[in-house]
């Protein structure tokens, strides 16, 4: 059992060395998605890969929208097709599942509102479980509904997880469950800094207030209540009426499109605010940035906000659980400002532009300790964990 005397701790006691045999990871997702949480899965994956671990991707629907693809030798597997009956496909998804999970020593969950059949199936071949949170599971679900069954099924998968990996350490208090604390550890989520950045030198499209003169803000993710965005637009709104000229570019696609157009429209906006919808790389633009502003309600990390750290782009974040303050390193790294609030998004975004000394300095600084965000260093800490759960058994 994974005892409270400091997980953390024992972990790092673990060497990282291949082993005699390679261990066998099994990833189960929903689909392929463009989303934070497959990015996650997929950068982590290669990172097991690459130390020597065989690393299965099993996505139940056979839909890959996802620009990152992974390589060989990570195998892929699906179960179902797109916009099939789960009802119908059942018998099918649960005899491929079935199979993947047979032949793999750990299974790693990243989906945290399908845990229900991964968790039954790992359970019947008493194969260790790692449940990755990355969401604020309490705002979430005052978001897209509080179903008790839902509740009820989580608490049972993550009582009988092996470990539950939170992405980062103030989201540990929000995983309100019947669940061992000796079980949870912090793990942040890891960028490829190397990556990132040589990304963000690639040649860009010509996008609406990108390249001109005039100073803009970006806000990069799904366009959803969690985001924020309408707050980040009635923010922008109200600095341009204090006369400091500027725009705001939206990179991300969701079901907030056409509300966040009306309320450009309704705040006088609209000929300011540039919708990009999904782009495939987005650091060009993110680079090019006057200002990087995190407007969301709630977080499971902020994946993003390292990414503008590790390109050195002032950067604006709500304080909300969970993600930025770690990040951002208590405001040393940007600034955090409070959740929920366009006066205080308008009022930090008129302080940077009229000092902008302040937060260019912050961001130079971000880009000097970037490293303990980087990939690597989180690639290492999840294959400890591996190892451990692997060692230790159901």
């Amino acid at each position: 059992m994974l005892q409270n005397a400091s997980l953390e701790t024992s972990l790092s006691n673990i060497s990282n060395q291949p082993s005699a045999r390679s261990p066998k990871v099994l990833f189960v997702l929903p689909a392929f998605y463009r989303n934070g949480a497959v990015t996650f899965s997929i950068n982590i994956a290669e990172q097991l890969s690459l130390k020597n671990m065989e690393v299965e991707i099993f996505a139940v629907q056979q839909r890959s929208v996802h620009p990152q693809l992974p390589h060989k030798p990570i195998k892929i597997s699906t179960a179902i097709r797109e916009n099939s009956s789960t009802l119908k496909s059942l018998p099918t998804l649960l005899s491929k599942l079935m199979r993947s999970v047979s032949r793999s020593d750990v299974v790693i969950l990243t989906w945290e509102n399908g845990l229900l059949l991964p968790s039954l199936v790992a359970f019947f071949f008493r194969k260790p479980v790692v449940a990755i949170v990355q969401n604020n599971l309490k705002r979430s679900q005052a978001d897209y509904g509080k179903k008790k069954g839902t509740q009820m099924i989580r608490r049972w998968a993550y009582a009988r997880a092996k470990a539950i990996v939170c992405t980062s350490q103030d989201l540990i208090s929000t995983i309100e469950l019947e669940v061992k604390r000796s079980k949870i550890v912090a793990i942040s989520n890891g960028i490829n800094i190397a990556q990132v950045r040589a990304l963000a030198q690639q040649p860009s499209a010509p996008w609406p207030y990108v390249n001109d003169d005039i100073p803009f803000i970006v806000g990069i993710g799904r366009l959803a209540n969690q985001k924020g965005f309408d707050l980040l637009i009635e923010a922008h709104a109200k600095v341009r009426r204090q006369g400091i000229q500027h725009r705001l570019v939206l990179v991300g696609e969701g079901e907030a499109h056409r509300a966040l157009l009306e309320l450009a429209r309704d705040w006088n906006v609209a000929d300011s605010v540039a919708f990009l919808g999904f782009v495939a790389n987005p650091y060009p633009i993110l680079s090019q940035a006057s200002l990087f502003c995190l407007s969301s309600r709630y977080e499971g990390f902020g994946l993003v906000v390292a990414e503008a750290a590790a390109l050195g782009v002032p950067t604006i974040a709500t304080d909300c659980v969970a993600g930025p303050r770690e990040i951002l390193a208590d405001g040393q790294y940007g600034d955090l400002v409070e959740t929920d609030s366009a006066a205080a998004l308008s009022e930090a975004i008129v302080n940077h532009f009229q000092k902008p000394k302040r937060l260019l300095a912050k961001s130079r600084a971000s880009m000097a300790q970037i490293e303990r965000l980087s990939l690597k260093t989180c690639g290492q800490k999840y294959s400890r964990l591996i190892h451990r759960c692997i060692q230790e058994g159901t």
